[in-house]
C-alpha cells in the first residue's frame, strides 16, 4: 500500500479571496477596520451643509422692507399737502378778486335817441342829436359819424370820446375812429350838476343796426340803439 505525502490528509490553509489576490497580506490595525476607511471620492461634492443656528442666540435679520414703505408714505403725503395749498391758494385769488367799480349794465332807450343815466359821481342824461354814414376814409368800409350831448342832473360826471363803443347786429365790438370825425369831436372833462357839452364820435363799422355804448373807465354806464 502505498505511503501518502506527508501533507496528505493534513487541512489547507484557507487561499485568499480572488480580490486580494497580489495585494500581499491583509492590512491590520485600527485605521483599517471593517468601516472605518472610505476612498475619497465618495466625499459629497458642493458646499458643506448650513448648520442651523442656535434660537438662543440667533438674532433675526430685520427687512428693509417696512423702512421702505414709511418713506413712500411720507413722500406722498408731503406731495398731496403741497398740492393742496397750492389750489387752496388759486381758490382764494379767485374768491378774492381785485376790487373793480361797480358795474351798472346799461339799458337801451326805447325812444332811440334819449336815455337817463348813472355813474359813479353822478347822474345825467345821453341823447343822439343826429348821426349820419359816410364812406370811410381810412379803411374800405362804412363810417357811423353820431353827434351826442350829455347833460349832468346830478353831483358830476366825466366825460370822454374814447369812452363810447359801438356794437354792430352780429355783437362785434368797434372802438373810436377818431380820424373819421368831421365835425367837432367831443371834448374831455367834468359836468357838474346843470351842465352840458356836444360833441362827435365816429366808428368804421357795417352799416345797418347799431348800439352805441357809454362806458366810465371799465364799467358800463348806458346804450342806445343809432337807426339806420
Amino acid at each position: 500500500m502505498p505511503i501518502p505525502p506527508p501533507e496528505a490528509g493534513l487541512p489547507r490553509e484557507a487561499e485568499p479571496p480572488e480580490d486580494a489576490a497580489g495585494m500581499g497580506s491583509t492590512p491590520s490595525g485600527p485605521s483599517f477596520a471593517p468601516g472605518s476607511w472610505q476612498p475619497r471620492w465618495s466625499e459629497p461634492v458642493g458646499r458643506p451643509p448650513a448648520t442651523r443656528p442656535d434660537p438662543a442666540t440667533y438674532t433675526p435679520r430685520r427687512s428693509r422692507l417696512p423702512a421702505a414703505l414709511t418713506a413712500v408714505a411720507v413722500g406722498l403725503v408731503a406731495i398731496v399737502v403741497a398740492v393742496a395749498s397750492l389750489l387752496a391758494h388759486r381758490a382764494d385769488q379767485v374768491a378774492t378778486p381785485i376790487p373793480r367799480r361797480t358795474v351798472i349794465s346799461p339799458q337801451v332807450s326805447p325812444t332811440l335817441d334819449s336815455i337817463e343815466f348813472t355813474t359813479r359821481t353822478g347822474a345825467g342824461r345821453l341823447t343822439i342829436v343826429d348821426h349820419s354814414w359816410q364812406e370811410a376814409r381810412n379803411d374800405p368800409g362804412t363810417a357811423l359819424l353820431v353827434e351826442i350831448r350829455i347833460e349832468c342832473t346830478s353831483g358830476s360826471v366825466d366825460y370822454d370820446p374814447f369812452d363810447f363803443q359801438a356794437f354792430d347786429a352780429s355783437g362785434n365790438l368797434f372802438e373810436l375812429a377818431a380820424e373819421e370825425i368831421r365835425g367837432e369831436m367831443l371834448g374831455v372833462g367834468i359836468l357838474q350838476a346843470g351842465e352840458q357839452t356836444k360833441g362827435e364820435v365816429a366808428f368804421v363799422i357795417p352799416r345797418g343796426e347799431v348800439t352805441l355804448l357809454m362806458s366810465d373807465d371799465t364799467d358800463s354806464v348806458t346804450a342806445l340803439k343809432v337807426p339806420d
